[in-house]
C-alpha cells in the first residue's frame, strides 16, 4: 500500500494533535498540583499570622490577658476584641465558601477547632478566647445566610 505525501501530512498532523493533548492533559495536572500545594500554604501563613497576632499587636494582647483573668475591658479592648473575632468570622466564611464550591475537602474542615475557638477555648486550654456567642448572636445578620447556617448547625449548636 502506497501513501501519498497528503495522506503522510495528515497522519502526522493527527499524531501531533495527540502528542499535543497528552502534553496539555501533563501540564494542566502539574498546574493542579501546584495550585493545591499553594492553597495549603497559604492556609498555613494565615494560621500562622492568626497565631501570632498577640505578639505583633501588643495590645491586643493585653485585652486577650485582660478578658482571661476576668478583668473589666476598656472600649477600646472591647473593639479590639469585637474586630479580630469579625475577622475570625469572615474568615471562617471564606473558608466556608471555598468548602461550598469544593475547592476544600469536608474533612479538611477544623470543625473542632472552630467549635472550640467559639466557646472560647483553644485545643490546648479554656478561656484562651472570649466566647463568640455573644458578638455572634449580636452580628450574624452580617454575614451570608448559607454560612449562618451551616455556623448554627455545625459550630453554634451542633
Amino acid at each position: 500500500m502506497k501513501l501519498s505525501l497528503g495522506r503522510i501530512v495528515e497522519i502526522l498532523a493527527n499524531l501531533g494533535v495527540i502528542a499535543g493533548l497528552v502534553f496539555l492533559g501533563l501540564e494542566i495536572q502539574q498546574n493542579n498540583e501546584l495550585l493545591e500545594t499553594e492553597i495549603i500554604a497559604t492556609r498555613q501563613a494565615i494560621r500562622a499570622q492568626d497565631f501570632l497576632l498577640p505578639v505583633e499587636y501588643p495590645e491586643l494582647g493585653q485585652a486577650l490577658i485582660d478578658s482571661r483573668n476576668g478583668k473589666e475591658l476598656t472600649e477600646y479592648q472591647i473593639l479590639i476584641l469585637d474586630r479580630v473575632i469579625s475577622t475570625t468570622l469572615f474568615n471562617w466564611q471564606f473558608i466556608h465558601a471555598e468548602f461550598v464550591k469544593g475547592r476544600i475537602d469536608e474533612e479538611d474542615l477544623p470543625i473542632r477547632v472552630w467549635r472550640q475557638a467559639f466557646r472560647g477555648g483553644s485545643t490546648s486550654e479554656n478561656d484562651y478566647w472570649p466566647e463568640m456567642t455573644e458578638f455572634w448572636q449580636r452580628n450574624h445578620i452580617a454575614f451570608n445566610p448559607a454560612f449562618v447556617a451551616w455556623m448554627e448547625e455545625n459550630i453554634v449548636n451542633p
